[in-house]
């Protein structure tokens, strides 16, 4: 390419870059009975005698303490429509009641579960049948589908990433607990659920205290449904490479 070309090229780049906009970041909210959104699966996995082959789906308390797990999925497949998505930052809030916490606290780890358990099946149970297909602490599908790792999703590496998405600290107020996800690598994670080119298995919620707190779930009566607020914006650099036809060797921004 001869020098000329080159300016010429280069001062085509720079016009291009400057008559496009700052984009503002934008804002997705995924919430049961907001705008019609019904994409929320949320289930209980129950560790204690008696209760671990039957299935909490349909049950409006999602019951934390170090006897249970918590499966929660949310559907941000409509997100896949924004071009050229930049997911800056989420942040899931559940509502909570506190039941035992006392004068101490308790700490909450939220996982994302991997894709050799995306099958799990949120239910319709209220922990009083054994329902076949439906996920408790034993299966991931009763009673035909074991966890992938062991039962109640427990295994790291396996069941769930190891690296925690979001840590909580509880304490006996009864308020929001809010989960506020800013790991580069997850953020990518939601951009490849919102997009489909990776499978959505949601996320895991567990506590190794004894205390005892139950959030809101999707089937809570009077509370307040599990909510997932996305934070994202366009990428004006690769809109402008891909106006000037130029190589796009990055999908995103944070891709190595």
């Amino acid at each position: 390419m001869t020098l000329k070309r080159t300016l010429t090229v280069v001062f085509a780049a720079s016009v291009l870059m400057l008559s496009i906009p700052v984009l503002q970041a934008d804002t997705a909210t995924f919430q049961d009975g907001v705008g019609g959104y019904t994409g929320t699966e949320d289930a209980l996995l129950l560790n204690q005698s008696g209760y671990r082959d039957r299935n909490w789906g349909a049950y409006g308390e999602a019951v934390m303490r170090n006897t249970s797990h918590n499966l929660l999925r949310f559907d941000i497949t409509s997100l896949g429509s924004v071009s050229n998505l930049d997911i800056t930052g989420a942040e899931i809030e559940l509502s909570y009641q506190s039941d035992s916490i006392g004068t101490g606290s308790m700490v909450v780890y939220m996982y994302e579960i991997l894709p050799a358990n995306a099958g799990w099946v949120e239910g319709r149970g209220v922990g009083l049948d054994v329902v076949s297909g439906e996920s408790t602490w034993n299966n991931r599908q009763h009673s035909s589908t074991a966890w992938a790792g062991s039962a109640g999703c427990s295994t790291a590496g396996t069941d769930y990433n190891g690296t925690a998405v979001g840590t909580v600290t509880l304490t006996d107020n009864g308020a929001n607990a809010i989960f506020t996800i800013t790991n580069a690598a997850m953020l990518n994670t939601l951009e490849d659920w919102a997009d489909g080119t990776a499978t959505n298995a949601g996320f895991v919620i567990f506590t190794s205290s004894t205390s005892r707190v139950s959030f809101d779930t999707t089937d809570t009566s009077g509370g307040t449904a599990p909510k997932m607020t996305i934070t994202y914006t366009p990428e004006p650099a690769t809109m402008a490479l891909l106006a000037l036809g130029l190589p796009l060797a990055l999908r995103r921004k944070r891709r190595a």
